[in-house]
């Protein structure tokens, strides 16, 4: 079984555009030997694509009306709409006794879900995945997956993953308010098949009257992480990585 490293870089990041973002994530799991998590949030707001979906079929004048940029995730997956969102990433770097992908899904899951109940959250940890495979869907959001924080049987948290030959990449955005427009929604074509995301899917405010801000959330996973043997050091994202997330920024980019 894998034990996780014990020591963590730990980055509490800027607001940054999404592409140098997917960028960052990827330059860290490429650049770096050292364990990280990293937090941050968008600016402006931003849909994400996964690596391989298509953008033809998005409606661009929706995303220009309501302010919100667009991008393309190194991951896989489906479309994710980052508002008013907390988002995360865990770089782990690959050696003998390295992860499994479900191994490094349910721990990052059962950190995430306690730090959640933590805060008067009732998330649960799914083993197994909702009756909602989404290989047809356009929404991440939509679908379910192995190791997912839900409450009441509704998505609240949406990862992916995708290893290089150095590191393996985990990263996901945590939903604090409701977005203000569905992924099915930024399409021409809305997909008859896909469920309606207010259904199948949830944010902390629909949940709790008492909404805690991203900083409290983020001080609720160093505890839980900390409680359980596991050292965080305050870092930033190196000049070098930066450099090498600019430089390679273009491949995130959706023209």
């Amino acid at each position: 079984m894998w034990q996780p490293p014990s020591n963590w870089r730990w980055i509490v990041d800027s607001d940054r555009r999404g592409s140098l973002h997917m960028a960052i994530d990827v330059a860290m799991s490429t650049n770096t030997t050292e364990p990280t998590i990293r937090f941050y949030d968008w600016d402006p707001a931003t849909v994400s694509l996964g690596f391989h979906q298509k953008s033809d079929r998005i409606d661009r004048s929706k995303l220009t009306a309501l302010g919100l940029g667009i991008c393309r995730r190194p991951t896989g997956g489906r479309a994710v709409v980052h508002d008013r969102v907390l988002t995360y990433s865990v770089v782990v770097p690959l050696a003998e006794g390295s992860p499994s992908l479900w191994e490094l899904y349910r721990w990052i899951g059962e950190w995430w879900a306690s730090a959640l109940v933590d805060l008067g959250i009732p998330v649960e940890l799914v083993d197994e995945p909702l009756s909602r495979p989404g290989a047809n869907f356009d929404g991440c959001f939509a679908s379910g997956n192995r190791y997912e924080a839900v409450v009441r049987g509704r998505k609240i948290l949406g990862s992916a993953q995708r290893r290089f030959p150095n590191a393996a990449l985990q990263h996901g955005s945590l939903r604090i308010h409701r977005p203000r427009i569905q992924a099915r929604e930024i399409f021409f074509e809305v997909n008859a098949r896909e469920p309606d995301e207010t259904t199948v899917a949830t944010s902390i405010v629909e949940e709790i009257s008492e909404v805690p801000d991203n900083n409290k959330i983020i001080s609720s996973i160093h505890h839980v992480l900390s409680s359980t043997g596991h050292k965080l050091f305050d870092a930033t994202v190196t000049n070098c990585e930066i450099e090498l997330a600019e430089s390679i920024e273009a491949d995130y980019q959706v023209a």
